[in-house]
């Protein structure tokens, strides 16, 4: 079987994946690699693994490495690093890292950028945080120059193939200038927040005259989530040293198809391309995210694709 579509194209709907908080450190990869296999069966496009260090609840140190793994246990999702702490490497190994990956594992890899908000991560590598936005905007520019098979990396193997070329990757973007930068790196958005807020950033993609991936984040739970559930995700972020836009416990949950109206609603306003579920939070057990992943395949995946087709 081959994938459905590409990474951040074709109203994509993929899964966030994100470190369970119990047990070894294999035990959560094993864990996660088990959440990316079940969100193939019931019929997720793909699966992203974010960044965050030194410990930091539920996020991942190295999520290329995860999404390898990841591709090699699975067959036809796609998978990468999204978002990815651009600021925190050199735009040059990530060049190289993710065109190998996908010379091993063609159509199938996505990248997403972000240049971080949580200050302890830059403290831990010795990068300045306030110049982050200056620091991702030049290394965006880097990247893409390195992307082409006929760049200043053309020597690389895979990278003078073409197999970075057809990687697509988009930009965390909240603002203006955030949509400036992925314009000139050529490269399309990866979005949070309320409606209005999204509209507003597309808005200023569009105006650009740019028609490159649109990709949203929301967290989602089918049912009520546990208070207690809400109020540790609000806290993990707020005492972790994270410069934070917006609540990040907002939350869209209820009946599986409510759920599906409204997600499919803001796709729809908002012209996205592709969506990211994001069931994980503190304090819910692997248990629970399986319940939810199988949920969301089995009551919301439905009525989301209808109405996305229907518009």
């Amino acid at each position: 079987m081959t994938t459905t579509t590409r990474p951040f194209h074709g109203k994509s709907i993929s899964l966030g994946l994100h470190l369970g908080e119990a047990g070894t450190t294999a035990a959560k990869i094993d864990q996660m690699i088990g959440e990316a296999v079940l969100a193939e069966k019931v019929g997720f496009d793909g699966v992203t693994i974010s960044e965050h260090h030194v410990g930091m609840p539920m996020y991942a140190p190295q999520p290329l490495t995860v999404a390898n793994w990841i591709l090699s246990e699975t067959s036809r999702i796609w998978s990468g690093a999204s978002p990815m702490l651009l600021t925190l490497t050199d735009p040059r190994v990530v060049a190289e890292q993710v065109a190998w990956m996908s010379a091993r594992f063609p159509g199938r890899v996505g990248l997403g950028l972000a240049p971080g908000n949580r200050v302890t991560d830059f403290e831990f590598f010795g990068r300045s945080f306030e110049n982050r936005f200056k620091d991702f905007g030049a290394q965006l520019q880097v990247l893409s120059e390195c992307m082409r098979a006929d760049g200043p990396m053309a020597e690389d193997w895979a990278i003078g193939e073409g197999c970075l070329e057809r990687v697509p990757v988009v930009s965390a973007a909240q603002s203006r200038p955030a949509v400036d930068r992925a314009v000139r790196a050529g490269f399309g958005l990866a979005l949070g927040g309320d409606l209005e807020k999204v509209k507003r950033t597309v808005s200023y993609y569009h105006d650009a005259g740019q028609t490159g991936p649109l990709w949203w984040m929301r967290r989602v739970w089918v049912g009520k989530p546990p208070a207690h559930v809400v109020e540790a995700l609000d806290s993990v972020y707020r005492t972790a040293g994270t410069a934070r836009g917006g609540n990040v416990a907002d939350i869209d949950s209820g009946d599986p198809d409510a759920i599906a109206e409204q997600l499919a609603h803001t796709m729809k306003e908002a012209s996205l391309t592709c969506i990211n579920l994001r069931p994980h939070m503190p304090g819910v057990s692997p248990e629970e995210v399986a319940v939810q992943i199988q949920a969301f395949g089995e009551t919301v995946m439905p009525t989301l694709r209808k109405l996305l087709a229907e518009g």
